[in-house]
């Protein structure tokens, strides 16, 4: 069945009309026959072809409902064909008893859990690598010159490898390093992976809230602290010579790409980056652009190939494993499913009309069982819960002692962090573990990630259900990756993922050491076959800059940089070194075809009605006019026409064809002056972006040109919704209010809501005035970006000042305690933020400080 909306070209169909038995054969292949049918062709009975369907052998290809009937197995003819010639031999192995194991059974869950198929697997060497890799090589003689490098390797390739050669050079010089990473919890895993390789004296982290051993020589830091040091405590860099942006590819991010632009432009000059990134076709283009805004030379080392090569496939509902070729081949057929079967429920006028099977964990970890460990990537949180319990009711990987090891693990645990390790969502988890299964994912408190974490280290998980920031450069590599479904949900919007979404997550498939390959696995979603996406590690998108002017950013650069310097912003931000470039392009693009135009040879009277061609076209459209009765438009034409004189032109073919290319030619100018345009405006909205800042903060009297006034001065030492917190402060409210309903009021700054999220009411004066002044902000013309806040959290803070324990908190919210530990950190992050710029101020430092500490306790208090 073909979409309505889609064309063909006239000379294919041509070719076919022409070729009648071409288009016989493709019919009569693609006819579809019911079973009785399709067991008469094959000459075996109904139940044997069920059978074949149920083996994979033979997959039907419509579900047809007639008549509100139940739906009805349809088999292509050419599918049957291919089988006839082999069916005798798969019978006869079914008689024998030899035939395939069938697939994994839909009907009940027995009550004996399957035990997986277990590999004998080489032992890895001592530090997982066995010889170090030339771009590693390259990577380290380059920084060992003192140059700026940026490495560009597939994910699980040993990245990270060249930051602890760089580590160990730089630390025996007696220098310092730091390594930036875009996650707090990236980061608190790097500062246990380094300290495990460099010792507690040699390492240090500062992240928004927390604080250990900053005078290390190699720190380890959230990519937000570094920029915020640049620009305000330069000092604190003055002995580091090397910076490590890892991940580097953020820069694309559309909320905290910023911030990594900020840290390469403001980065003092004497310190050189280490930029370590995931394959992205323009890293050159990142390297000229650093260059160029830096000085010295970066050097790109850049590695293509993957050390453990992946193999991706698909999974359909039927539980076959089919390569992309054929997937692609299925994906008509399943939506053809899919839409019969919606079809029908509107025909029955009911809903209880089945969707297409899907393929369960429980049959996909069946399938692949030879080919574990294996992450399961889900893009919902709720959902990785529940695909862990389904697979826990069929399925037990660890035997008696593995279990014993795995109870060990859990008892240090919950002696070590007593609160974090309990109420009913760890009693599910841990009955999971003691089966080898786990899950993973943001909404559950860092112990219990990092006892996960633990366990699938020591491979004592077998399979983990995770979202996709168990993939942000946390290196836990698996025999296999699944993708749960290829669509996920923005922020605004499903979609499918982009090349580099995928890859980046697909790179945790294959063990250094342990496997030839790294399987994954895409599972085609029966309800929306049609969104299935198909990926292409060589169209990984390009990486682009996504700065953004914030009232910090203004209020910084006017304070700590000169004119030239800020200047030099403006015009230096990645974005505009990818506009200039294209600009420059397009000003020479233009300059060619502007002279093509020229060069063009035409006759004085082409292009208009003294041309015979021009006035044939003038005559169809009069044609045209007359017969349709726009008898004005038809006289004006007329007239037109009859005021040139007729030109008699011996090579109307050559003037033609002359006139066609002049009119490409033109048309393409037309399009690149246009782009040109887009460019130049675009490439002016960072300077217009910086000036509506820049005034906004000047009517709202925080400065006046470089003088800065009270309100500036507050607002240059946050970082977080700048206007609206320094007006709270101004505004009296966090000095008035009761530092209970304080708590409240601070912990809605910047708190964006889900779509579901629910907390028990709270009626507060402080939410009420601090709501009235966000309302007068927006009308006083404050971007809404600005003026982020909500009163929704305002109850779990106000309870948790109070003493609340935390799984109050968890009944009176459908908040995670993930979630809840998350918001709280941030708020005492902010809070710090307050003190610092409430310096002159020592009554309100001391209030804000009693309000950090109230908050700052038990499960919030966990040191990970």
């Amino acid at each position: 069945m073909l979409d309505e909306g889609k064309r063909f070209w006239r000379s294919d169909i041509e070719s076919l009309k022409r070729d009648r038995d071409r288009i016989h054969n493709i019919a009569r292949k693609h006819e579809k026959l019911n079973l009785t049918e399709a067991a008469t062709l094959l000459g075996i009975t109904p139940g044997q072809v069920e059978r074949l369907v149920k083996e994979g052998r033979l997959a039907p290809v419509l579900y047809e409902i007639i008549n509100s009937r139940a739906p009805v197995n349809l088999f292509r003819r050419g599918d049957l064909e291919r089988l006839r010639s082999s069916i005798q031999v798969i019978v006869s192995g079914w008689d024998a008893g030899t035939g395939p194991v069938p697939a994994v059974d839909r009907g009940p869950v027995e009550r004996t859990k399957k035990r997986p198929l277990r590999r004998q697997e080489t032992a890895t060497p001592p530090d997982g690598i066995l010889t170090l890799d030339d771009f590693q090589i390259e990577a380290a003689e380059a920084l060992r010159e003192g140059l700026s490098v940026l490495v560009s390797a597939p994910t699980g390739n040993g990245k990270t490898l060249v930051a602890e050669m760089l580590a160990r050079d730089v630390m025996s010089q007696g220098l310092g390093m730091i390594y930036t990473s875009p996650l707090k919890a990236l980061s608190n895993q790097k500062y246990r992976d380094f300290k495990a390789l460099f010792g507690d004296d040699s390492v240090g982290l500062v992240t928004g809230d927390i604080s250990i051993n900053p005078a290390a020589p190699m720190l380890i830091m959230t990519t937000e602290i570094f920029r915020n040091w640049c620009l305000s405590e330069p000092q604190q860099l003055e002995k580091t010579s090397y910076v490590v942006f890892d991940e580097i590819h953020y820069l694309d991010d559309a909320e905290r790409g910023t911030t990594w632009e900020e840290s390469i432009l403001f980065a003092p000059p004497h310190i050189k980056i280490l930029g370590l990134s995931a394959t992205v076709p323009n890293v050159d283009e990142m390297a000229d652009w650093i260059s160029s805004v830096r000085g010295g030379n970066v050097v790109v080392i850049l590695e293509k190939r993957r050390i453990v090569p992946l193999a991706v496939r698909w999974l359909l509902p039927s539980g076959r494993i089919v390569s992309e070729r054929e997937a692609r081949g299925k994906i008509g057929d399943l939506a053809e499913y899919s839409k019969a079967l919606r079809n029908g429920r509107y025909w029955n006028g009911t809903n209880k009309t089945a969707d297409l099977p899907e393929l369960s964990c429980s049959e996909i970890t069946g399938l692949i069982q030879d080919k574990l460990p294996a992450l399961f990537f889900v893009f919902s949180r709720g959902r990785t819960e529940i695909l862990a319990q389904e697979l826990g009711h069929d399925w037990d990987f660890l035997d008696n002692k593995e279990k014993r090891m795995v109870g060990k693990q859990i008892r240090e645990a919950e002696a070590e962090y007593p609160g974090a390790f309990s109420g009913p969502g760890w009693r599910k988890l841990r009955r999971l573990l003691y089966q080898g299964i786990g899950y993973h994912h943001a909404g559950l408190l860092p112990p219990v990630k990092y006892l996960v974490e633990q366990l699938y280290a020591k491979r004592m998980l077998w399979v983990v259900f995770c979202t996709e920031t168990f993939a942000a450069g946390v290196n836990f590599p698996a025999a296999s990756a699944v993708f749960d479904s290829t669509r996920k949900w923005d922020g605004r919007d499903f979609r499918i993922l982009q090349n580099r979404e995928f890859f980046q997550i697909a790179g945790r498939a294959g063990r250094r050491g342990f496997d030839q390959v790294g399987h994954v696995f895409v599972r085609i979603d029966s309800r929306f076959p049609e969104q299935t996406g198909f990926f292409r590690e060589k169209e990984v998108e390009p990486v682009t800059g996504r700065l953004t002017i914030s009232p910090n950013t203004v209020l910084s650069l006017l304070c700590y940089k000169t004119d030239d310097e800020i200047k030099h912003f403006l015009n230096g931000n990645f974005r505009m070194h990818q506009l200039k470039k294209r600009k420059d392009s397009l000003e020479l693009e233009i300059k060619i075809v502007t002279e093509k135009v020229s060069e063009l040879s035409v006759c004085p009277d082409c292009q208009t009605l003294a041309c015979p061609l021009e006035r044939l076209k003038a005559r169809r459209q009069l044609k045209r006019l007359r017969w349709k009765g726009r008898t004005r438009e038809k006289d004006l034409l007329q007239k037109k026409l009859s005021s040139f004189v007729p030109k008699k032109c011996r090579d109307t073919e050559k003037c033609r064809i002359t006139s066609e290319k002049l009119k490409q030619s033109q048309t393409f100018l037309h399009l690149l002056k246009q782009e040109y345009k887009a460019v130049t405006e675009n490439a002016n909205s960072i300077f217009n972006e910086f000036k509506e800042v820049r005034n906004l903060l000047e009517e709202l009297g925080y400065i006046k040109e470089r003088e800065f006034y009270p309100r500036g001065i507050f607002a240059l030492e946050l970082h977080v919704q700048e206007i609206l917190v320094t007006e709270l402060a101004f505004s009296g409210l966090l000095e008035d209010a009761d530092p209970a309903e304080v708590a409240a009021v601070m912990a809605g700054v910047e708190y964006i809501p889900g779509k579901n999220t629910h907390v028990a009411g709270l009626d507060l004066p402080a939410l009420h005035e601090t709501s009235l002044i966000r309302r007068n902000l927006l009308k006083m013309g404050v971007p809404e970006r600005f003026c982020i806040w909500s009163a929704l959290p305002g109850a779990l803070a106000y309870a948790w000042f109070n003493g609340a324990s935390f799984n109050d908190l968890l009944e009176m919210s459908s908040l995670q305690p993930g979630d809840i530990f998350s918001l709280f950190r941030r708020e005492i992050d902010l809070l710090r933020q307050v003190e610092r710029a409430a310096a002159g101020n020592p009554g309100l430092v001391e209030r804000l400080q009693a309000v950090r500490s109230r908050l700052d306790r038990d499960e919030v208090a966990l040191n990970f």
